[in-house]
C-alpha cells in the first residue's frame, strides 16, 4: 500500500474525490417528551447491521440555565415544535413553539431567546438553520420570518427577512409544519398538513410542490418534520416524516440510500416527531479487538467544507503506545480478521497518521475540510494500537471500532 502520512496529502485527496450525494444523521424532536434523539441509521441487515443505531445519542430539552428553556409540546397539538442544526458550530437548535434555544453538542444549553410576538402570530411549528446567512426561519403554519440569534444570552432575535405569508401547496391550504433551507440552491423546503412539500424563494415564491402521502413509505397527513440534505451536491435530497415515519425523497431524482441513512423507509425510535434537523456528524460501526476492553473511537465537531474541522479521537487505549489511523473509501462487510484484531476498512487506505497516546490513553488526529472538497464525499477510519508491551489479557496490537465521515454544507 502506498500511504500518505501528513495531513496536507489528506486534504488534497479530499478535494480531488468525488462521490454520490448521502447523509449523515438526522436530528428528531419528540415534542411530548421534550426529548432531542440523534438518529444513525437504522442499521442495515443485509450490510452487516452497520451503522451503530438507531439512536447514536438523545438529550431532554428542558435544564438550568439564566432564561426558560423549551419545554414538553401541549397534547393535542399539531406539529407545533421542531429541531434544527448549526453545523459550523456543532449546536442543536429546539423550539417548542414558545421558547427557541441552542444546544451545544453534549446536550446542554447555551442560547435561548422567546419568539416575540409581531414576528408571529401563532406558536412555532417549523424551524430551520441558514449556514450560510447564520440564521434561523421560523414558520407559525401561515408565515415564516428569517431572524438573526440574539448577540447576548437570553436577549432578542434580529429580523433579517419581516415575515411573509406562505403559499398554498396544494388545492387547499394547510398548515405549514416545517421549514428548512437547501443549501445547494440557497431555497426553502417546507412541508404542510395535507402531505405536500413545497420549494419557495426566500421571499416567498412558490417554485415547486407535489404530494408524497402516501408514498412508497406510506406517510400520512400531516406531515411533521423535513429535513434537507446538506451532504448532497444535488438540491432537493429531503428527510420528511409524518411523525411516525421517515421517507427518503430525491426530488429531483438523484440520490440513494446511504450508509448513515441505509434504508428508505424507516420507522423512528422513541416516540412520534414533531420535526426533523440534518447533522454531518460522524457516526460508527463495529466494535474494537485485541482486548476485553478495546479502545474506542470518537469525533468532535461536523465534517463541513471550507469551515469545518473533525477531530477524530481515541480512548481506552495503553498510554504510550502508538495509534495509526488509517483512512479508507470503503468498508468491509463482513469484517476481516487480521493478526486477531477485526479490520472494517477496505485495505488501500489512501491516508495514513500516526498518533502517540498520551498517559490518558488518549489520542486525537485534526481532519480540516477543504473549502474544494467535494459535498457527499464518504471516509471511513479506524484505530490501530501497536502496545509498548502485550497485555494481560490481549496481543500488543488493538483496534477500535470505525467511523465514517461526510462531507456537507454549512
Amino acid at each position: 500500500m502506498n500511504l500518505i502520512t501528513h495531513s496536507a496529502s489528506l486534504l488534497a485527496a479530499l478535494a480531488a474525490l468525488g462521490v454520490e450525494p448521502a447523509a449523515q444523521t438526522i436530528l428528531a424532536h419528540d415534542g411530548a417528551n421534550a426529548t432531542v434523539r440523534e438518529i444513525s441509521g437504522p442499521p442495515d441487515p443485509s450490510f452487516c447491521f452497520y451503522p451503530i443505531g438507531p439512536i447514536k445519542s438523545q438529550f431532554l430539552t428542558p435544564g438550568a440555565f439564566a432564561c426558560a428553556l423549551p419545554g414538553g409540546v401541549p397534547a393535542g397539538t399539531v406539529g407545533q415544535g421542531d429541531v434544527a442544526v448549526d453545523r459550523s458550530r456543532d449546536q442543536v437548535w429546539v423550539t417548542d413553539g414558545d421558547r427557541v434555544a441552542a444546544y451545544d453538542r453534549f446536550g446542554l444549553p447555551v442560547q435561548s431567546f422567546g419568539v416575540p410576538a409581531p414576528l408571529l402570530v401563532g406558536p412555532v411549528l417549523g424551524m430551520g438553520f441558514d449556514g450560510a446567512q447564520d440564521s434561523l426561519w421560523l414558520t407559525d403554519g401561515q408565515r415564516a420570518v428569517e431572524v438573526a440569534a440574539p448577540t447576548v444570552t437570553c436577549g432578542t432575535p434580529t429580523v433579517l427577512t419581516p415575515r411573509f405569508s406562505l403559499p398554498q401547496l396544494g388545492p387547499v391550504q394547510g398548515a405549514v409544519t416545517d421549514i428548512a433551507v437547501d443549501p445547494v440552491s440557497g431555497t426553502l423546503w417546507v412541508c404542510d398538513a395535507n402531505g405536500f412539500i413545497g420549494n419557495l424563494t426566500k421571499s416567498g415564491v412558490l417554485l415547486s410542490s407535489q404530494q408524497v402521502t402516501p408514498g412508497s413509505c406510506g406517510l400520512v397527513p400531516p406531515l411533521l418534520g423535513l429535513a434537507v440534505d446538506s451532504a448532497a451536491s444535488v438540491p432537493g435530497h429531503l428527510f420528511v416524516s409524518d411523525g411516525a415515519t421517515v421517507a427518503t425523497i430525491d426530488t429531483t431524482g438523484a440520490g440513494t440510500p446511504t450508509f448513515g441513512q441505509p434504508l428508505a423507509c424507516f420507522a423512528l425510535p422513541g416516540g412520534k416527531a414533531s420535526g426533523l434537523g440534518f447533522s454531518s456528524r460522524p457516526i460508527f460501526f463495529g466494535t474494537g479487538g485485541g482486548s476485553a476492553s478495546p479502545p474506542e473511537i470518537g469525533a468532535t465537531g461536523q465534517a463541513i467544507i471550507g469551515g469545518g474541522t473533525m477531530t477524530v479521537t481515541l480512548s481506552g487505549a495503553p498510554p504510550g503506545s502508538i495509534a495509526v489511523l488509517p483512512f479508507s473509501l470503503t468498508p468491509l462487510c463482513p469484517d476481516v480478521a487480521v493478526a486477531g484484531i477485526p479490520l472494517y476498512l477496505f485495505p488501500q487506505a489512501f491516508a495514513q497518521f500516526a498518533q502517540p497516546v498520551n498517559g490518558a490513553g488518549n489520542a486525537q488526529q485534526a481532519i480540516p475540510i477543504p473549502p474544494t472538497a467535494s459535498a457527499g464525499l464518504e471516509v471511513f477510519c479506524q484505530w490501530f494500537i501497536a502496545s509498548p508491551a502485550p497485555l494481560p489479557d490481549g496481543p500488543p496490537l488493538l483496534s477500535s471500532g470505525a467511523g465514517s465521515m461526510r462531507t456537507g454544507f454549512h
